[in-house]
């Protein structure tokens, strides 16, 4: 098992204390200041710790292990999120931020860990890595605003899901069936497209075909929110372009964790993609 790490500071925060709020992410300065450069360096300093907690997280079929394994990656991420260092808004504080919520969350009960915790917690801290590599232009994370679009038929969990996202994204556009959603994706592009399999009409997985045939959104994230998770719907998902499933019920800090890993993952793609290409 990880040994617990103190902190930064010496201050340890409950792990089952209050969750941590999500502001409305502001515009970076111009230049990093020094709790930018102190957050970096600490960062440095965690990723390999931090690796090798995901790969025994990884492991873990034991939930006495799995939980003691969680209290160390709390700590580990704790000492990324002081409040002192969220003056700036840097994308990996950002993450951190998020990955704290859904860690206090997995801590509180065994019975809510889900199947994808872990692969989302590795994948998170994997883009972290990339975020916090020198010379990314400031604000390429804000500039344009993060665009979301969450299709449901269900108007309860359409509204459950856009409420949670906009807790740290701008509002999140949505729709309730295949016929609206195409026409969203035509008129305009998307960060990450969370999408229902069942509804009336199309089906998500036609849905998501069609958005990926043709249109600004044919190498958008969709990402498959559904009571459906077994290997038949994986591979409906994989054949017509859908990006990854989240399965229902889901953690709410599990979902904003997995916006901020595709949104974020595929701006940094459109940095390393030249102009007009």
């Amino acid at each position: 098992m990880l040994p617990p790490l103190e902190p930064c500071g010496g201050m340890a925060r409950d792990v089952t204390g209050s969750t941590t709020a999500l502001e409305p992410m502001p515009s970076l300065p111009a230049a990093p200041n020094m709790f930018t450069h102190v957050f970096l360096a600490r960062v440095a300093t965690q990723l390999g710790p931090l690796r090798e907690f995901c790969r025994q997280l990884l492991q873990a079929p034991e939930v006495g292990v799995r939980q003691n394994l969680l209290a160390s990656g709390f700590l580990l991420i704790n000492s990324l999120t002081s409040r002192t260092a969220l003056a700036v808004v840097h994308p990996g504080q950002r993450m951190c931020v998020a990955l704290e919520r859904l860690f206090k969350k997995l801590l509180e009960s065994p019975n809510h860990f889900t199947p994808s915790a872990p692969a989302t917690i590795a994948a998170a801290v994997e883009l972290l890595a990339d975020l916090c590599q020198p010379g990314l232009p400031a604000g390429f994370a804000l500039h344009p605003p993060i665009r979301l679009l969450v299709v449901d038929d269900d108007l309860i969990a359409r509204r459950a899901i856009t409420g949670i996202l906009q807790t740290i994204f701008e509002k999140p556009e949505s729709a309730e069936n295949g016929g609206e959603v195409l026409m969203l994706t035509a008129e305009k592009p998307f960060d990450v497209i969370f999408l229902d399999i069942v509804m009336p009409g199309m089906d998500g997985f036609e849905v998501c075909a069609k958005i990926r045939a043709a249109g600004p959104n044919r190498a958008t994230p969709v990402v498959f929110v559904t009571s459906q998770a077994d290997d038949q719907v994986r591979d409906q998902m994989v054949r017509c372009g859908g990006n990854n499933l989240l399965s229902k019920p889901f953690l709410t800090s599990e979902i904003t964790v997995m916006a901020l890993i595709f949104a974020l993952r595929g701006r940094l793609r459109q940095l390393k993609t030249p102009s007009g290409s």
